[in-house]
């Protein structure tokens, strides 16, 4: 993997981005809150339009995880 960019904003889908860095490279990730039912962007598979609230708590743990 190339150099890891510091002190940069990196743009993109919060998964797929995270995803592309190693494991424990990152002190922080901000996020668009992903509002259960609130907000549609517009994308398949995004967090927030699952069909029930426990769905959406278990999805939003992906990212939360330590």
């Amino acid at each position: 993997m190339k150099a890891l960019p510091r002190n940069q904003v990196l743009v993109g889908d919060a998964a797929t981005v995270i995803a592309s860095l190693p494991s424990a490279s990152v002190d922080a990730v901000i996020t668009s809150p992903p509002y259960f039912q609130l907000r549609d962007y517009g994308v398949d598979g995004q967090l927030g339009l699952e069909p029930n609230v426990d769905q959406w708590v278990m999805n939003c743990k992906l990212y939360f995880a330590d």
